[in-house]
């Protein structure tokens, strides 16, 4: 990943993160929006306070057909983001699976020279060991007739 890519990338992001916040449910805009639409459907509000009774009465500073406009345009923006951050996203997690399975299959091949040294070099000890024991079998140790029973004893151990 270049360094564009990695600029790009956090660009997205944080547009994602910024605009996210303003349009989902609980949103600054989103709540706001709700409270304009409450409003153009009921535009009158009534406060008692005992004989003190007080009607508000709201009408909207802007049409509301800019404040959906806007809305839903914020929207799409946010949607194109997303989508554009999740197709880097699933980009690396496909290079990092790739990047795994590169580095699982040579360290299995690695796995496989190495058993197959310590095979060959357990053999070679093995016919050391062998030949030495065949080469100490042919020797012929006498032992005095002072020392059998001492001799007897050990090999018996």
């Amino acid at each position: 990943m270049g360094i564009g890519q990695k600029t790009r990338y956090l660009a997205l992001e944080a547009k994602c993160a910024a605009f996210g916040k303003c349009i989902h449910p609980d949103g600054s805009f989103s709540s706001a929006r709700k409270k304009f639409q409450k409003r153009l459907a009921g535009p009158k509000d009534i406060r008692e306070n005992g004989r003190d009774t007080l009607i508000y009465s709201y009408y909207p500073n802007v049409p509301a057909t800019d404040v959906e406009d806007l809305f839903f345009r914020l929207q799409a923006e946010h949607r194109a983001a997303q989508a554009e951050l999740n197709g880097i996203k699933h980009g690396i997690e496909v290079e990092i699976r790739r990047d795994a399975e590169a580095k699982r299959n040579r360290w299995t091949a690695e796995h496989e020279k190495w058993q197959g040294e310590v095979a060959l070099a357990r053999e070679a000890l093995n016919a050391a060991r062998e030949k030495k024991r065949e080469d100490l079998e042919k020797l012929k140790i006498v032992i005095p007739d002072s020392l059998r029973p001492i001799y007897e004893k050990l090999r018996q151990l």
